[in-house]
Parts: structure tokens; C-alpha cells; sequence
């Protein structure tokens, strides 16, 4: 009876056993990182410049036309950008919410699939003026 009731006991903690490894599989879902997701050609929808004073705040923006994009690779950017004409700069993404584009740190604001919006500013001058930029884009 006593044998009885240890293979018993055994055969239950056996197929429990088999069953948690069983129901415990990884999953291969993996969550991009920023540098995967910002890879790619997007369309410029907006750059926003913003002159700030002491006593005045002063917007400029230029809309892309269709022909103006940034395109990102692993580890530099070419822009054709209303703003920007032609030029190939290196960036590096230093955290999920920030980047450094041409030596300017840029906060990475939203990153979806197909949209992205980034904003720097530059080092305040000495009267404490200082310009903000504001670049929207699409995929």
C-alpha cells in the first residue's frame, strides 16, 4: 500500500512537472528599440523653428513638400529637408527618449511605425535667447 502510494505520488509530480514546462514556452515577441524603429525614410510633415527672447516668442515653420525627408540608417542620417538642404550627419541614440543629431540633443517626443516627432534646443546665447526646433515626420 505504502509503494502504492509513493508511485502514485511520483506519477503525479512527473506529469505536473511536464506540464509546466510544457505551458511555460518563450515567446519570440521582441519590442523594437528606438534605434530599430527610427530606421527607415520619413517624410518631413513640419520643422518648427522657435526664436525665444526675454521678451518675445517667435515661430517659424516650414511644411515638407513631399520631396523632403530624413532618411536614418544605423548610424548616421541624410536629410533633404526644407530646412537642412542635403546634408549627411551622424546621430546616435543615447537613450529611449533622446537622441544626438549633429551635436544637438534632440528629445524623441513621439515613435510610432509612422510617425515621429523630435525637439532640440539650442544653447541659450548670452542674453539668455535661445532657438527651438521641432521636426514632425511620417512614414
Amino acid at each position: 500500500m505504502i509503494m502504492k502510494q509513493k508511485m502514485i505520488t511520483y506519477g503525479i509530480a512527473t506529469c505536473l512537472t511536464i506540464a509546466l514546462f510544457t505551458n511555460c514556452s518563450k515567446t519570440n515577441e521582441t519590442i523594437p528599440s528606438v534605434q530599430q524603429k527610427i530606421k527607415g525614410k520619413w517624410q518631413v510633415v513640419r520643422e518648427t523653428f522657435t526664436s525665444i527672447t526675454p521678451t518675445s516668442k517667435t515661430p517659424s515653420s516650414k511644411d515638407g513638400d513631399g520631396s523632403h525627408y530624413y532618411n536614418f540608417t544605423a548610424d548616421s542620417v541624410f536629410a533633404l529637408s526644407p530646412t537642412f538642404n542635403k546634408s549627411q550627419v551622424a546621430y546616435k541614440v543615447t537613450s529611449p527618449t533622446q537622441l544626438i543629431m549633429s551635436g544637438i540633443p534632440m528629445q524623441i517626443q513621439t515613435l510610432t511605425n509612422s510617425n515621429c516627432i523630435l525637439y532640440g534646443q539650442y544653447t541659450p546665447n548670452v542674453n539668455g535667447s535661445y532657438t527651438t526646433l521641432t521636426i514632425e515626420l511620417k512614414k
